[in-house]
């Protein structure tokens, strides 16, 4: 199964796929303030440049390099919706970071504690940036029953650590969340 991901947010937008035989890639990041139309291939949009010959590396200098898998855990603390409450979910993400910007994919592999079948994965995009320790992603999953958008605001308090919180508007949830780098990255 394959789903293609449109994300919008400050930076533009982000189209990625994601197949549940293969790990999770961007595709294609376009720095537009209109998404791309419903009509477009994705043949049809020019390939992206590498990271190298976008940003400077004058601009780079002394940012952290989040480029990598991360595991990120996040513990549903308030809910509308009150089965959600205490709900911990997990997910494994591949950041590329591109000077300040960070895009992102991946998929939910855990909820509370026990490992979800392939099946049962939903597929997560990310975009976002990185302002001295602090990272803001805002993100966009789409489940089987239902799509939903959100942040995570973390703080960078370790080199491969991240502390934070998420919001998400299904169904209205905020809690605490924590990312981990991986090494290396994660088979399943």
């Amino acid at each position: 199964m394959t789903v293609g991901i449109l994300l919008g947010g400050v930076v533009g937008f982000v189209v990625a796929e994601y197949s549940q035989e293969s790990k999770p890639e961007i595709l294609v990041v376009q720095n537009t303030s209109t998404p791309p139309s419903a009509e477009a291939s994705i043949d049809a949009i020019p390939p992206r440049t590498a990271p190298a010959e976008r940003i400077p590396k004058a601009i780079t200098a002394g940012v952290p390099d989040l480029t990598g898998w991360w595991n990120v855990t996040n513990r549903v603390e308030s809910a509308a919706y009150q089965p959600f409450a205490e709900l911990n979910l997990g997910y494994r993400l591949l950041l590329t970071q591109t000077g300040n910007q960070i895009t992102g994919t991946g998929y939910q592999w855990m909820e509370n504690g026990q490992q979800l079948p392939p099946s049962q994965r939903t597929a997560i995009a990310v975009n976002g940036t990185i302002e001295g320790r602090q990272v803001t992603l805002q993100f966009f999953e789409r489940g089987p029953r239902r799509t939903s958008t959100g942040a995570f605001t973390y703080e960078m308090t370790e080199t491969d650590v991240l502390h934070g919180t998420f919001t998400t508007d299904v169904p209205e949830s905020k809690g605490s969340t924590q990312a981990r780098r991986t090494r290396p990255s994660p088979e399943s």
